[in-house]
């Protein structure tokens, strides 16, 4: 029987939490705190209040409201970032990304929901979009091509992973969410191209990394700071995703078509799940009953139950998906459209149904969605007893 840590109210293991009577608020760290059933981020860099916000309310807060109702796809083409409304199905204006070459490579949303951080490939940098304004607020140089963030089970820090299999040269980076500077670096894993897409384990804290286009998996530390171990788990790894429990790491293999079940504990497979033409994208539901896997040549998605591995597939043609997110509710998938035609789009699936719901069109003059950010990176824990006086 699966035991799935659908938590969204949450603190890192070991730590204390303290209530502040006055404002219902029960601190878990120096960053963060749940208020009201949600984690916030306090102690934040001031910005301006959003459009439309409230007299008097903070710009913390009105950033959580709009998290429950907006995503964000960025785009490799147009070099481009879009917010959408998960519920009305409707795209807002381009942001504009800083510097002369972007290519936005991973979109993950910070937990609490107040930021989008991205991996800019071209730019080999971090870029911060503050969801309360939709603006960038910062910038992090970092190393070459970066591909990949996760954020660590405490939220203090981003892991950030670059394509370079240099020798000698850093491409592994942990960058500080409360200021915005790079903690530390290190040599990674150099095989073949260097450290591909990287994934947390929300119930060790472990971070797991593919070798980009290769075989091999990695299992990261919680600290962020060297790799425990590895194991030969396929041909042409690319994106992963560890379940809810921390039972097993899926992992896409976009040489064989195929999803990879791999045991967290062992690193050895346990499964392995026929898929459509080029796998690209995963996902878990926070219930960790399905994923949901886009396969690039093939212009559809696989929706996986992980009880009987049984496979549904949706047809998203004439799109070539590429990045998937599910909501925070679990009721939809959302997947980034690559090169829809004449009006790029993100694709929007029923999870109860497998069904296609619809889709987002982008404005005109987006180009090749690449990756989709719709819910904030949970930071579960050892279930902890969070109490608001």
């Amino acid at each position: 029987m699966r035991l799935a840590l659908v938590i969204t109210m949450c603190a890192a293991a070991g730590m204390a939490a303290t209530t502040t009577a006055a404002d219902e608020r029960s601190a878990i760290d120096d960053l963060t705190a749940v208020e009201n059933g949600r984690i916030i981020t306090l102690d934040r860099p001031s910005a301006a209040p959003a459009e439309g916000q409230p007299e008097g309310e903070s710009a913390v807060t009105a950033a959580l409201d709009r998290g429950v109702g907006d995503g964000y796809v960025a785009c490799s083409t147009s070099d481009d970032v879009y917010p959408f409304s998960l519920t009305g199905l409707t795209a807002g204006a381009a942001i504009v990304l800083p510097g002369s070459l972007n290519y936005p490579y991973d979109a993950t949303e910070r937990p609490g929901g107040s930021e989008v951080w991205m991996a800019d490939a071209s730019d080999n940098s971090v870029i911060v979009v503050e969801r309360s304004t939709d603006t960038v607020t910062h910038q992090v140089p970092i190393g070459e091509y970066a591909v990949s963030l996760a954020f660590s089970k405490d939220a203090t820090f981003a892991l950030v992973a670059c394509r370079d299999n240099t020798a000698g040269v850093d491409n592994m980076y942990r960058v500080s969410t409360s200021t915005y500077a790079v903690l530390d670096s290190w040599v990674g894993p150099l095989d073949y191209l260097g450290p591909g897409n990287v994934a947390l384990d929300q119930v060790s804290g472990n971070f797991y990394m593919v070798q980009w286009y290769d075989n091999a998996l990695h299992e990261l530390a919680a600290a962020g700071t060297w790799v425990l171990r590895s194991a030969d788990e396929g041909t042409s790894l690319w994106q992963l995703v560890v379940d809810p429990d921390g039972s097993v790491v899926y992992v896409t293999d976009r040489g064989t078509d195929q999803v990879r079940v791999i045991d967290r504990v062992s690193l050895a497979q346990v499964n392995a799940v026929t898929v459509g033409d080029d796998p690209w994208g995963i996902d878990v539901t926070p219930d960790g009953a399905k994923l949901y896997v886009t396969c690039e040549d093939s212009q559809n998605v696989y929706a996986v139950d992980t009880s009987t591995w049984t496979t549904t597939v949706i047809s998203v043609s004439p799109g070539d998906p590429r990045d998937v997110d599910i909501s925070q509710d679990g009721t939809r998938a959302f997947v980034a459209g690559g090169d829809s035609g004449s009006t790029d789009v993100v694709y929007v699936i029923d999870v109860a149904t497998d069904t296609l719901l619809g889709t987002v069109p982008l404005p005109a003059g987006a180009s090749n969605v690449n990756v989709v950010a719709a819910a904030p990176q949970p930071v579960p824990v050892e279930l902890m007893q969070l109490r608001v006086e």
